[in-house]
């Protein structure tokens, strides 16, 4: 078993190798989703009255290239939130 999640070197393997996998993370865009939440409670956008799950993402060998980038190095950690220029900026070569 090879643990990874959202990793890009894990998932740089995974495609490389070709093996059959699965990897399973709590997203690591929680702490801009999280930080979004406090922002619209203080703002009284939302009162949450019950807990709020982390969103889960689940990459399958169908969805592995949704989430591999090959043009960021292995550091990158697969986001849906941060827009590609943010990106570009941070891990960009």
């Amino acid at each position: 078993m090879i643990a990874g999640g959202q990793f890009n070197r894990f998932l740089r393997f995974w495609n490389d190798l070709g093996f059959n996998g699965c990897g399973a993370t709590i997203s690591s865009d929680v702490g801009i989703i999280t930080a979004q939440l406090g922002i619209d409670i203080v703002r009284g956008d939302i009162l949450p009255m019950e807990n709020i799950p982390g969103p889960l993402v689940v990459i399958t060998n169908e969805t592995l290239g949704n989430f591999y980038r090959a043009d960021l190095p292995d550091d990158y950690w697969a986001s849906a939130v941060l827009p590609e220029s943010l990106l570009q900026q941070i891990y960009g070569q």
